[in-house]
């Protein structure tokens, strides 16, 4: 038997559950690499989607002159990501204490039970909180 597959030629000499055993497995092969690009495209896509976020995040704060100007509008795009429902955005001051400057979605309350031993206090310096829930 002659078939054609990706553009070549090929000749089977086989009997005819072999042959079926090769369509079923070809088969086979080509849903596991459509799952496979479908995966890809929902990654590609989150992936664009996060890099439009940071050119709305660059874009804003362009114009925004104040410090408290650039944490609103930081926010308010970070917010626009993917799985992002709140979060605060502090600085630390001159005596070494952190202040929050702009937060969305959040009440003190939440913030202390959300990041109680937040680890922008222990390893960013200025240091950001951006929560997740």
């Amino acid at each position: 038997m002659q078939i054609s597959l990706g553009g070549q030629t090929h000749f089977i000499t086989a009997e005819r559950q072999q042959i079926f055993d090769l369509l079923i497995s070809t088969y086979e092969e080509a849903i596991r690499m459509t799952e496979t690009l479908r995966l890809q495209q929902s990654q590609i896509a989150h992936a664009y989607q996060s890099l439009q976020g940071l050119y709305k995040i660059a874009e804003c704060l362009n114009p925004s002159i104040t410090e408290t100007d650039v944490a609103e509008m930081a926010l308010e795009r970070i917010s626009d990501f993917p799985d992002v429902l709140g979060g605060c955005i502090r600085l630390l001051d001159s005596g070494g204490k952190f202040r929050d400057v702009v937060m969305r979605n959040f009440v003190p309350a939440e913030i202390a039970a959300s990041c109680p031993e937040c680890t922008c206090r222990k390893n960013f310096w200025p240091g950001t909180c951006a929560s997740r829930r």
